[in-house]
């Protein structure tokens, strides 16, 4: 039988420039469509939010899971450990925010799906750049 190699998991490192690209042009465009102080009803303000956020989370998920050019063992350490965090961070956040605004606003804000994501994936992608430049020192 022959030794298969495992590949890996992850996009090809390419991605992270397509997602860095996509998210830069999602927050431009939103800004633009703020700036113009168009008139939008309630429905459309609502889709234009979530595909907006859809592409964001798109992008965001380009840049987190692409493979780096030289992605040895201890760079898919370094990734695994800053999902745990990123996911256990989620969690508590998730746990908590109710809490402070039950004691301070006295009504309970939920915090969407997209939002969650979008939180975890800002901190994935964080943690794991700081500790990828902590480890290059």
């Amino acid at each position: 039988m022959k030794n298969i190699e495992a590949k890996g998991v992850g996009f090809p490192n390419y991605f992270k420039k397509i997602g860095v690209i996509l998210f830069v042009l999602v927050i431009v465009v939103m800004l633009i469509i703020k700036g113009l102080h168009y008139n939008f009803n309630t429905t459309q303000k609502g889709n234009i939010k979530i595909v907006g956020m859809s592409l964001l989370n798109i992008g965001l998920c380009f840049i987190a899971f692409a493979k780096e050019k030289i992605d040895d063992e201890m760079m898919v350490h370094l990734k695994l450990k800053s999902i745990y965090g990123a996911l256990i961070f989620g969690i508590v956040y998730t746990l908590i925010s109710p809490l402070i605004d039950i004691a301070f606003n006295d009504a309970v804000q939920l915090i969407s799906a997209q939002q969650l994501v979008t939180l975890m994936l800002f901190s994935h992608i964080g943690t794991y750049f700081f500790l990828k430049r902590n480890e290059n020192k």
